[in-house]
């Protein structure tokens, strides 16, 4: 007769087809971890970024990102031109680009035009 021990091993696995030592959830958790480092990296490298931008760039990224103004609506707020906003959405881009991955770039400040 068998020992608890000497059958817990493969119980768990059995259930979703795989072979013990595979854990099908741990490969999640890894990937997972991974990308909660790469985000703080990448939040770390934003904010330096943002704060080494001229005052109205910082403006109109924040705005456009994060309050989720179309180009419009930052113009009147800040009352500026939109091609203003844009030129400013740009180089504050063209900042972010330098330093952060294209798909995290992409995904925080997006590359639509409002």
């Amino acid at each position: 007769m068998s020992s608890l021990s000497d059958r817990w091993p493969t119980r768990p696995y059995a259930r979703h087809g795989e072979t013990q030592g595979e854990d099908p959830y741990a490969s999640d958790a890894f990937n997972q971890a991974d990308t909660r480092v790469d985000a703080a990296s990448a939040a770390a490298a934003i904010g330096r970024t943002l704060a080494r931008l001229p005052n109205g760039d910082r403006d109109v990224l924040l705005l456009f990102a994060w309050a989720d103004m179309s180009y419009a609506d930052i113009a009147s707020t800040l009352q500026i031109p939109v091609g203003t906003v844009r030129s400013r959405l740009s180089r504050a881009r063209r900042q972010l680009r330098g330093i952060v991955p294209a798909d995290v770039t992409s995904f925080l400040i997006g590359e639509s035009s409002g």
